[in-house]
């Protein structure tokens, strides 16, 4: 089956599908924002069928698996566009087996489904890559000691180690700093001369703040992808980033070194060994990290098509056999 041709419906969370959701959105697709007892939304898909139904989310599945059910469409694909189904292990597993075909975020989240979950049917990686048009244009200060994070403040994403590195960081150099950018303000009352917390800021601030740091930091404890290591990427930023970051992936082809424990003491030793590296290997990695991410990008809105594909065709060679 020809993705391009197939009448597709696109389920997202309330809110539109993520910004670095948005090329996993076809042009032919129907939208629809899932939010609890959405009577709208019920009367718009009753009665109308579909050749296939993407489901972006653990939130969104029960929508698409009741659909299948139902009979108005004939093939559910799942994205894990977050962990969210590794709590509800159980209910997962029972509407993994109305489900085509898993398309992953990740090496991390296809491990996740296939080895901790148990599906057996067809499942293909493919990166959401977010727009980096204006991360390109960054001009790092690869030579500065200044490290980033962009996020929000959620336990998984191991925002509350960021003082405790940037400790450490400083207790070693004397000179560096941690810039926290996103919407951390629960955190604000750690404000040190090591770390600095922004909040939410406009677009051009964040730009700003990224140019002046050398290194991207994700300390995630598990993140399906994690889009800022991407962006940081774009911008030239040397990510270090822990084994449970989805985006890791990404890291990897840069430098797999890169790609450290769940441990505050392994991420502080990796970005102080990356800041005693010589001004030209940091230059060579910044300009190597911005290609990486470049060529993903050129790629992004392809390799979804790619991949629907591939799991419709896997499908369809299954009830051949």
């Amino acid at each position: 089956m020809d993705p391009n041709a197939a009448k597709l419906l696109y389920l997202c969370w309330k809110g539109g599908p993520h910004p670095a959701h948005e090329h996993f959105v076809t042009a032919n697709a129907d939208v629809v924002a899932v939010r609890p007892f959405n009577m709208e939304m019920v009367k718009y898909l009753a009665g109308r069928k579909y050749d296939v139904a993407v489901a972006d989310g653990f939130g969104t599945l029960p929508i698409g698996w009741a659909l299948k059910k139902i009979g108005l469409i004939s093939n559910l694909i799942f994205v894990t566009t977050s962990h969210a189904f590794v709590d509800h292990r159980q209910i997962f597993k029972l509407m993994l087996k109305d489900v085509d075909g898993v398309i992953a975020t990740s090496s991390l989240m296809r491990s996740l489904v296939k080895d901790l979950i148990g599906y057996k049917g067809p499942i293909v990686i493919c990166f959401p890559i977010p727009n980096i048009t204006d991360f390109l244009e960054i001009n790092p200060s690869i030579n500065s000691m200044k490290a980033c994070f962009i996020g929000t403040p959620k336990f998984h994403k191991g925002v509350d180690l960021l003082p405790k590195i940037a400790h450490m960081l400083y207790e070693k150099t004397k000179m560096s700093k941690v810039y926290v950018i996103g919407h951390v303000q629960h955190y604000e009352s750690n404000q040190r001369r090591e770390i600095e917390f922004f909040g939410h800021v406009t677009r051009k601030k964040l730009l700003k703040i990224v140019s002046e740091c050398s290194v991207y930091v994700h300390p995630a404890r598990i993140e399906a992808f994690g889009a800022s290591v991407a962006e940081a990427m774009a911008a030239g930023l040397i990510p270090v980033v822990t084994r449970k970051t989805g985006a890791k992936d990404l890291v990897e082809l840069l430098n797999p070194d890169l790609v450290v424990r769940e441990d505050v003491d392994a991420i502080s030793r990796k970005i102080i060994e990356v800041w005693s590296w010589k001004p030209e290997k940091r230059a060579k990695l910044s300009n190597e990290a911005k290609n990486v991410i470049q060529d993903l990008a050129n790629e992004k809105r392809n390799s979804f098509i790619s991949s629907l594909k591939a799991i419709l065709n896997k499908r369809a060679e299954l009830q051949v056999d």
